[in-house]
């Protein structure tokens, strides 16, 4: 929580089979945005790592999301502005970026978050596209809809090259990678999100958007309300369908107390 990464050694050796000082070696790096302890993150928002790169021209922005506890992985690319905007709506606990583009980065981050700098090779755009079908067992990434999207594949490679740079090797749970769609939401800037009060309130004794309409029972529920009033829809068909079904819940009280109960045990 501090944005300090920790690095896990233990013995890698039965003291009983040798005489010498037992070897010992890092087993795991914890690190703001990588990491499974209860008393770290909260389950009721996600944990997101987040992974940027700039074109040559600095002109285009890649972005990758992951939260290693969920599995959910996602990515784009678009202007510094656009990328900024999704930056303060998804508010990842942590940030990995190319060492040689650190002046772009700052300007883009202005130090709201906490950011770790790597070496080049992470954002190869060939070793990432072979990290990515080697991960997903494809032979391309046209099913992901990122094929043509350069930046976004040199930002998703990183956050796996990261993972294993940090000794998490148990990564089967993150089976597909989903493309932000930029035409399908109001895109929120920091000063909406703060003027607003969506999650964080401005004086120390207000209520926040998201405390006063959260009743829901589990923190996958919790994690999808807060995606919801960070990313608006503009698609009037989908808004519908959502209020169609609010309307439907609160004119069928047994099914919501049924559904309610069923979730508590999750």
């Amino acid at each position: 929580r501090a944005g300090q990464r920790v690095a896990i050694c233990e013995q890698l050796e039965d003291p009983k089979q040798t005489k010498k000082i037992v070897k010992r070696g890092i087993t795991e790096m914890v690190t703001p945005g990588v990491t499974y302890n209860e008393n770290v993150i909260e389950g009721r928002s996600n944990n997101f790592l987040a992974s940027i790169v700039f074109s040559k021209k600095e002109t285009l922005t890649g972005l990758a999301l992951l939260d290693i506890t969920t599995g959910e992985f996602m990515t784009t690319q678009g202007t510094p502005a656009q990328i900024e905007k999704l930056l303060f709506s998804f508010q990842p606990k942590e940030i990995i970026y190319w060492r040689a583009q650190k002046t772009p980065v700052e300007a883009l981050l202005k130090t709201k978050f906490y950011a770790y700098p790597l070496e080049d090779w992470p954002f190869n755009y060939d070793s990432c596209y072979e990290k990515l079908t080697s991960h997903f067992g494809t032979k391309s990434l046209k099913g992901f809809g990122i094929e043509a999207f350069e930046e976004a594949i040199r930002a998703s490679g990183a956050v796996l090259h990261y993972l294993d740079l940090t000794e998490h090797k148990q990564v089967e749970h993150i089976k597909g990678l989903s493309r932000i769609d930029t035409e399908k939401y109001v895109w929120l800037d920091q000063y909406t999100i703060r003027n607003l009060e969506l999650f964080q309130p401005i004086s120390p004794q207000g209520k926040t958007l998201i405390e006063t309409i959260d009743d829901t029972i589990s923190p996958m529920g919790a994690r999808l309300l807060r995606r919801w009033v960070a990313f608006p829809q503009t698609n009037i068909d989908e808004i519908n369908r959502r209020a169609s079904l609010v309307e439907h819940f609160l004119q069928t009280d047994n099914l919501t107390e049924n559904l309610q109960s069923i979730l508590r045990s999750i």
